[in-house]
């Protein structure tokens, strides 16, 4: 048997949030989707609009045509260097969910992430600098009883850092349980997230960060990270292309962040193993979320 508790990296640029919580704050009611997450890499031209779009997934083509459609009418904030706008690459990690209406389904646009570092380009955008990294970042122990049960599921963490290193403040953003087989009753699946939200935040609060000299002097904005922590047994819900059934809690508000920031932390999506800031120059202007793919 697999058991997996994984981290998985946020980039904090086009999401939703939610408010500062304490570990027992019970989620509202559950959405039932089904959630999956397609990557590969944009061009972002000089005046910001999307050139040339490249799949590395494998998925469904007609939802791979409607959501190419979708991007290549997407417009970015223009990516500079040393002042000039530049043409650029990034690599990009795009959620879509999909909820029953009537006999069919629609899919969604549900969250963006883009990491130029995926793209392997040598354009260093203004504005990039050290990022906070993670010092000490042990994973929380799988609830044992839920483990017992095979209940699985995610946290969203947004975490707010102190100038040298420790946690000021955490707050599970948005949480989801797993529901492979589709039979999970919702109140079993809000008991399994507020446990794994509980598991989630105590162990956050005894991690610790590198902070770069000078970062905490530019505000909450600068020293504000978030990743997934997400209990699995047995199953990859990070396969590229790949649909999971959640039943998903609503987004908490991060109540050290302005509104427009803080519109950026539940939907991003990102690799496995890292944590990601607020700061990015890659920013979509287009408004996304929701969007209708088909």
């Amino acid at each position: 048997m697999r058991l997996l508790t994984r981290f998985t990296g946020i980039a904090l640029s086009l999401c939703a949030l939610g408010a500062s919580q304490s570990p027992g704050d019970a989620p509202g009611s559950l959405e039932h989707l089904v959630l999956m997450h397609v990557t590969g890499t944009l061009a972002i031209e000089p005046d910001g609009h999307v050139g040339n779009v490249t799949f590395t997934s494998t998925f469904d083509p007609a939802v791979r045509a409607g959501l190419e459609a979708k991007m290549r009418d997407w417009k970015f904030a223009p990516i500079r260097v040393g002042g000039e706008a530049r043409r650029a690459e990034t690599g990009f990690d795009v959620r879509l969910a999909a909820q029953k209406v009537g006999d069919s389904f629609v899919v969604r646009l549900d969250g963006t992430n883009f990491d130029g570092g995926n793209a392997n380009n040598a354009v260093v955008p203004d504005g990039v600098s050290a990022p906070i990294t993670a010092k000490r970042m042990a994973p929380p122990a799988y609830p044992q009883d839920l483990m017992m049960s095979g209940k699985t599921g995610r946290v969203r963490l947004v975490i707010r850092i102190a100038a040298d290193g420790h946690v000021e403040d955490v707050v599970a953003a948005q949480s989801l349980a797993f529901d492979f087989r589709g039979r999970e009753p919702e109140s079993v699946a809000r008991k399994s997230i507020r446990v794994f939200e509980r598991n989630a935040i105590i162990a956050a609060r005894r991690w610790t960060f590198n902070v770069p000299p000078g970062r905490a002097e530019r505000g909450p904005e600068a020293m504000t990270v978030a990743t997934d922590v997400e209990y699995l047994i047995q199953y990859d819900t990070m396969v590229a292309g790949q649909w999971v059934p959640v039943q998903r809690a609503p987004s908490r508000t991060i109540d050290w962040l302005p509104r427009d920031r803080a519109d950026a932390a539940v939907s991003g999506s990102g690799g496995a193993g890292s944590i990601a800031g607020l700061e990015s120059p890659y920013r979509l202007l287009t408004p996304v979320n929701g969007n209708v793919v088909m």
